[in-house]
């Protein structure tokens, strides 16, 4: 198992990829773009992102995002199956009661268990660290974001999913059968935010923030080569000024598609434009200041790089650019980009 090898796309060999934080890239930055943390209904409010195990059992669940999976898959590859593997440290070895694809999105945040050196309070007003996920909230702080449903059990929060999940002989557990799923979270990274796992026994499992990266949370992924065929629709820009948005959008060919505006999660107005490889503006002026905005191209033929068709910010989002010698940043700093 080679993690990661970009093999040229004159071989047109199928390979897979190993994801967790940490996992080594060659010739590129690691991999760091991993989200994990528990949840746990008695306390409601309490956020757990940073904590080195993930606590599964009764009244708790475990939510898991593996991101910037446009970097991993070459261009002319495909996912063909994927699986998560998880490593118990402590307690039973219970198989997962549910599993449901999260759909709203959610922050790990800086909370954890046990005495802090430099503890992290809430903003004023708020009920749980800002931008960090807990039972109540998928993002906490000014202005929270709550789930539809506590434990994001909601209609809008998650949809069911079904899983294989076995121990391995080394006692990891394996959940298989995430071939679509693993492709969903590939072509539509701003919609698809991971997964939300129940045990019914108390187990604690490592999480991205173990000691041993060889024990983090692990996304398996197979690829395998395909012939891209069909129309490309891309997002190439999409920019606000003075509460008017501004979308430019091509197509590799001339086409009709559906282009639509979201605002925080809900479509907000849809149209059907011509498109062709000459870019075109639209303007859209019905969000607000701090809306997340979100623009997305839909056609109806097969799209050989769906991941371009949408593209996403937000008012309040500021630019900035970073410089840093290696070695410089921890391996929180360095997931907290990947993540941002």
């Amino acid at each position: 198992m080679i993690p990661f090898l970009l093999l040229s796309l004159a071989s047109a060999a199928p390979f897979e990829i190993e994801c967790y934080r940490g996992a080594p890239l060659p010739n590129a930055i690691d991999y760091w773009a991993v989200q994990d943390a528990f949840i746990e209904s008695q306390s409601p409010d309490a956020t757990y992102g940073a904590d080195p195990l993930l606590s599964a059992g009764p009244g708790k669940a475990i939510l898991l995002r593996f991101g910037d999976l446009g970097r991993m898959v070459p261009p002319g590859y495909r996912i063909e199956s994927a699986s998560i593997e998880l490593r118990p440290v402590l307690g039973a070895r219970p198989l997962p009661s549910s599993a449901a694809t999260l759909l709203k999105p959610w922050q790990e945040g800086p909370g954890r268990r046990g005495p802090k050196v430099n503890p992290i309070a809430p903003p004023k007003g708020a009920k749980s660290l800002q931008d960090a996920v807990s039972w109540s909230e998928a993002l906490g702080g000014i202005p929270g974001v709550a789930w539809g449903q506590m434990g994001a059990r909601g209609a809008t929060d998650a949809a069911s999913l079904e899983i294989i999940s076995v121990y391995r002989e080394d006692g990891t557990l394996v959940l298989s059968g995430l071939g679509d799923w693993g492709r969903q979270h590939f072509q539509q990274p701003f919609e698809m935010h991971g997964v939300r796992l129940e045990f019914p026994a108390v187990v604690d499992f490592a999480s991205s923030e173990f000691p041993d990266p060889g024990a983090r949370p692990k996304l398996r992924l197979s690829l395998v080569p395909v012939t891209p065929q069909g129309v490309d629709l891309a997002v190439d820009g999409l920019q606000e000024a003075n509460g008017k948005w501004s979308a430019s959008v091509t197509a590799s060919a001339p086409t009709r598609a559906r282009l639509s505006w979201v605002r925080n999660g809900v479509v907000a107005e849809q149209r059907e434009v011509d498109l062709s490889p000459t870019a075109k503006q639209f303007e859209w002026i019905q969000a607000k200041a701090g809306d997340v905005v979100l623009v997305r191209l839909e056609s109806g033929s097969e799209d050989p790089n769906p991941r371009n068709n949408a593209r996403q910010s937000s008012s309040a989002a500021v630019a900035v650019s970073l410089l840093a010698a290696p070695g410089q940043l921890s391996e929180r700093a360095l997931a907290d980009l990947a993540i941002a």
